[in-house]
């Protein structure tokens, strides 16, 4: 019963975590290409960035200070959900063998595919609810 409830849960945040993560990188470019090259205290664009192409855009105080904290979330919750996720010892003969500790490996089928899928909707979700809630454009 704890294994299932371990797939259940670590497959959720390896799928929220990679999906959000993605989302959010996705965000972030599209708020880069609407940025304005001036300016904008109507809006709250004061912080300046240097893009890689050498421009200046103006973006707001959330994508300055806080965006990358939320998309390392997204990294961590894939790493802990993989941590946390039951694995099956092998040996060196590949052949399964619960009392020989040589090696960890995660298996796909151990991570529960419907709640992988249920994190990856999650995490799409929460991506879209904070562009649409941040989105100063």
């Amino acid at each position: 019963m704890i294994h299932r409830l371990r797939n259940i849960v670590g497959g959720a945040m390896m799928g929220f975590g990679v999906v959000f993560l993605a989302g959010f990188v996705t965000m972030m470019i599209a708020w880069s290409l609407q940025a304005p090259p001036t300016p904008d205290p109507a809006r709250g664009l004061i912080y300046p960035f240097h893009t890689n192409a050498g421009d200046i855009i103006y973006q707001f105080a959330f994508q300055q200070h806080y965006a990358a904290y939320v998309a390392l979330a997204g990294v961590g919750l894939n790493c802990l959900g993989w941590l946390i996720t039951p694995k099956t010892r092998r040996n060196a003969a590949n052949r399964f063998d619960s009392a020989d500790r040589t090696s960890m490996t995660p298996l796909p089928r151990h991570i529960a595919p419907a709640a992988y899928v249920f994190g990856g909707l999650a995490g799409g979700g929460a991506a879209l609810a904070i562009y649409l809630l941040f989105n100063p454009y």
